[in-house]
């Protein structure tokens, strides 16, 4: 937990150097989700491309398949963006696919640039920090849009008691200091905008390149993590596919096959 100042919009829109993403910005100090906040304006026809809902706190965070996001008023950063903008040699699909990737991206240079140049990828779309999370996001289709929601731990602080200590980081505890997230956010967006202008093997190159996960031990679980399944096993993570999934070797047959992020977790494997 820490004290900290209201976003500031005004700071926001003063430091944006985006051709169009951020350029409307709403905030809420507390919503359930805002991921469900941009999904009901955009329903109504009240948001467009490149609009940003930023909020203190969650009470109903959303993670990836449903599960709760831990989302409290510690100075973080949440929010979802509206991304619409599909070029005429593309479509939705591949928009889609390549804007899963650029996030991921994005959040690092972010952190990168925050002096956090250990912060890397844990497939396929959570941020760590020496195997702690300090960001996670999700990305979904709807109404011919995508709707991105992002969480990443700015200047929240961890107690040695505290649960998610063990597991969980910020760019404050990384570097010691206090970090605008005004700027943070205004830097999220000039990434990702000049990343959406890359090919999508460009924007796949730099995620290979950041994949925090490269030749360790993980369990591949089929149901809910650490929900036995009799097809689970464990793998040697050997890379990423040109297609974005992830490639593993099974450590007990031999077989190197890809994994889809909708049809399991996975997990660094624990030891006995």
């Amino acid at each position: 937990q820490t004290a900290t100042m209201a976003f500031r919009p005004a700071v926001f829109a003063s430091a944006l150097r985006t051709a169009r993403f951020g350029k409307r910005l709403d905030y809420e100090h507390t919503v359930d989700s805002t991921m469900t906040w941009a999904l009901e304006r955009l329903s109504l026809g009240e948001a467009a491309h490149g609009d940003l809902f930023v909020c203190e706190e969650q009470t109903k965070g959303i993670g990836r398949r449903g599960r709760a996001w831990s989302s409290e008023p510690s100075g973080n950063l949440y929010f979802t963006f509206i991304w619409s903008h599909v070029p005429d040699d593309s479509t939705l699909f591949e928009e889609a696919r390549k804007l899963n990737f650029a996030v991921s991206v994005a959040t690092v240079r972010t952190c990168h640039a925050a002096g956090v140049p250990n912060a890397k990828i844990k497939w396929p779309n959570d941020v760590l920090c020496d195997g702690k999370k300090i960001s996670g996001m999700l990305i979904n289709i709807e109404d011919a849009a995508c709707i991105g929601g992002v969480g990443l731990n700015v200047n929240q602080v961890f107690d040695g008691d505290d649960e998610l200590a063990s597991t969980a980081t910020s760019l404050k505890v990384e570097t010691e200091i206090e970090h605008d997230r005004e700027s943070l956010l205004a830097t999220f967006c000039y990434q990702l905008e000049s990343l959406m202008r890359k090919p999508w093997k460009d924007v796949l190159d730099e995620y290979k390149s950041l994949n925090a996960l490269h030749g360790l031990s993980v369990r591949v679980y089929h149901n809910q993590r650490l929900v036995d399944d009799e097809r689970d096993f464990t793998a040697k993570v050997v890379g990423i596919a040109d297609s974005g999934e992830l490639l593993v070797k099974n450590e007990e047959t031999g077989a190197v096959q890809t994994i889809s992020g909708q049809e399991i977790s996975i997990r660094p494997k624990t030891t006995a």
